[in-house]
């Protein structure tokens, strides 16, 4: 039975809340690999503000948009295909004496701001020896990589419930190879079969919310495990289970980006024999990332990412618990089952309005502000919310206008 709180504990919860999102918005604004003299006079004013969710938004939505400014302006001068030596003037931009020749002289295949940020991934969000990185467009292209570089042998794993992107492409991949299984049965197919690769989610973004017991999976494994840890980023940490093969991959979009949604990025880790062969593939597949979209994320940062996290995982909780949705426990997702999924978010919307808070109709997850969202047309579709950030007195009013729509 849910426990009634009090409006001044709300009030209070709902100040501390905001005094975690004024010290995200001044990190964010010393995080952006691209410094403007506007995002250091915002930080310092941050500093004497008083909290209140109203200047929250108008700063977040200033910082959003200087990340989008600032790459460009910084990237101006650079070549896509830097030079590395000249007769009269360089043609290497930013990286005038540093390019070398058949390494990272054609930006498409590789290029130091890349590097640069897998680095400090490796060390905020891994913290694990022998994983390598990998920086790529998106997450659908690390995933493609991962197919390019696998050979394996019959059969080839893969949950039920995974991403529906991503089983088409593996069913696609190893055509007549695939053994589909539900994520509650992989522990035992995983040693029944002997697998030569199994693909799975640590947190799946489909009809159930399926969370697979996948320590207990890295463990049995003998084989190339692939996991998409876009659903809980930083609160898995599959390179702290001793599997030797291990290949995980990652939407930038989503949780790293700590709510800009600013540009399509991915990110690739991997340990095993023969990974870095995957530098190679990534060159010739193309699916290297664009160093806009590079300097348009924010430094890697664990603590601050695993408190936004847990945020949304709170919030996640709370509206389950309001609306009568499905929250597994984890992860920033939650499932709603509705009669007619569509008329809802029309409700939603209305319900919303008249409160004056903010919900919105799009897809994807992580953001500042409530999502909802149909998935793709199908036998497994479902009514997604993405809880958001929202501070505690704002959830509550959320809740409310959620609430009211059904």
């Amino acid at each position: 039975m849910a426990v009634a709180i009090g409006r001044d504990t709300l009030r209070a919860q709902a100040l501390a809340d905001l005094r975690e999102d004024f010290d995200e918005l001044r990190f964010l604004c010393g995080a952006a690999p691209a410094r403007s003299l506007r995002l250091q006079r915002w930080s310092r004013e941050l500093e004497t503000l008083r909290p209140s969710a109203e200047t929250r938004d108008r700063y977040a939505a200033l910082i959003r948009g200087e990340y989008g400014i600032a790459p460009a302006l910084a990237t101006a001068n650079d070549w896509q295909s830097p030079s590395f030596g000249h007769s009269l003037r360089s043609q290497a931009g930013r990286h005038e004496g540093g390019i070398r020749p058949y390494v990272d002289d054609y930006k498409r295949d590789r290029h130091s701001d890349a590097a640069a940020y897998e680095a400090a991934y490796l060390r905020e969000y891994v913290r694990a020896s022998e994983v390598r990185a990998f920086a790529t467009s998106c997450g659908m292209s690390a995933l493609t990589s991962i197919l390019a570089f696998l050979d394996v042998e019959d059969p080839v794993l893969l949950g039920r419930s995974s991403y529906h992107e991503t089983r088409e492409l593996v069913l696609a991949a190893f055509a007549g190879r695939v053994v589909e299984v539900d994520e509650d049965d992989l522990l035992g197919a995983v040693q029944e079969l002997r697998p030569g690769a199994l693909f799975v989610d640590s947190l799946c973004n489909s009809r159930g919310l399926a969370v697979p017991e996948l320590g207990s999976i890295l463990e049995a494994a003998d084989c190339w495990v692939v996991v998409d840890n876009t659903c809980l980023g930083p609160a898995c940490r599959p390179f702290a289970s001793t599997a030797a093969r291990l290949l995980v991959w990652e939407s930038l979009l989503k949780l790293a980006q700590f709510g800009l949604d600013r540009a399509n990025a991915g990110i690739l880790l991997a340990r095993g024999p023969g990974v870095d062969r995957l530098d190679a593939l990534r060159e010739h597949l193309g699916t290297n990332v664009p160093d806009t979209s590079i300097l348009s994320l924010p430094a890697p940062n664990r603590r601050r990412l695993q408190r936004r996290v847990a945020r949304l995982e709170r919030n996640a909780a709370i509206l389950a618990e309001r609306v009568g949705g499905f929250h597994p426990g984890v992860g920033p997702l939650l499932q709603l089952d509705v009669p007619d999924p569509v008329a809802w978010i029309a409700r939603a919307l209305e319900q919303a309005r008249r409160r004056d808070v903010q919900v919105v109709a799009g897809t994807s997850f992580g953001f500042d502000h409530t999502r909802v969202y149909v998935t793709p047309p199908g036998p497994d579709s479902f009514l997604r919310i993405a809880p958001g950030t929202e501070d505690r007195l704002r959830i509550e009013t959320v809740a409310d206008a959620l609430e009211a729509a059904r």
